[in-house]
């Protein structure tokens, strides 16, 4: 497999795809004040006040992230981890849902 130039192929078009969908997640995000880098990869690394509430409020919409914490090496801000590969297009919409949580303070 590793010199199949028909997975090489597949692989290709995979990362182009993700690569996609984290641009269009992440051009999304900036339009609604999440300014972040586009990087590379599956998963964003989102700014949050409070993850949990933000999770809660996403999962209530139908969107699943996934809280920071359990990613983190060390202490710091809260953060949701979003996986970009299932957001094929509705860029716009995903990111209005998650600029609406991002902010939620709450009481701890």
């Amino acid at each position: 497999m590793l010199q199949s130039p028909e997975v090489d192929d597949q692989i290709t078009r995979a990362a182009e795809a993700y690569q996609y969908r984290r641009e269009g997640l992440t051009t999304a995000l900036a339009s609604h004040g999440i300014v972040m880098p586009t990087g590379v990869g599956l998963n964003l690394w989102v700014p949050v006040v409070r993850e949990d509430l933000a999770t809660i409020g996403l999962a209530a919409a139908g969107i699943g992230v996934a809280p920071g914490e359990p990613f983190r090496v060390s202490a710091g801000d809260d953060h949701l981890r979003v996986t970009s590969a299932h957001v094929r297009d509705h860029f716009d919409a995903v990111a209005e849902a998650i600029a609406g949580v991002a902010t939620i303070a709450g009481t701890r």
